[in-house]
């Protein structure tokens, strides 16, 4: 057994189901990419691989020389980003709401 398989392959990727809100980017280039889910796992679980791109490409400052698909990464980083915030917000507003 590869060690894709066995730590993101099925053996380790049940671990993550007691986990949310993880954005896993990874690079194609990324050595490191073997070590990280490169498919969704969940809902709340989404994965996406940036093509053309290395080890933490997406969380450096934009660049122009930068491919589209880093730029398409961060996007949706920032999309789920803000909808964990306002999923987390709307359920404390309920909170509050039955408190009340």
């Amino acid at each position: 057994m590869c060690i894709r398989d066995r730590y993101m392959g099925g053996e380790r990727t049940s671990e993550f189901l007691s986990y949310s809100n993880i954005f896993f980017a990874n690079g194609d280039l990324d050595p490191w990419s073997a070590g990280s889910p490169l498919e969704t796992i969940s809902s709340s679980l989404p994965a996406y691989v940036i093509h053309d791109a290395a080890h933490h490409l997406d969380l450096r400052p934009p660049n122009s020389a930068d491919p589209q698909s880093v730029v398409e990464a961060r996007n949706l980083e920032q999309t789920w980003i803000k909808k964990w915030i306002n999923q987390k917000y709307r359920a404390q507003q309920q909170s509050r709401k039955v408190k009340a």
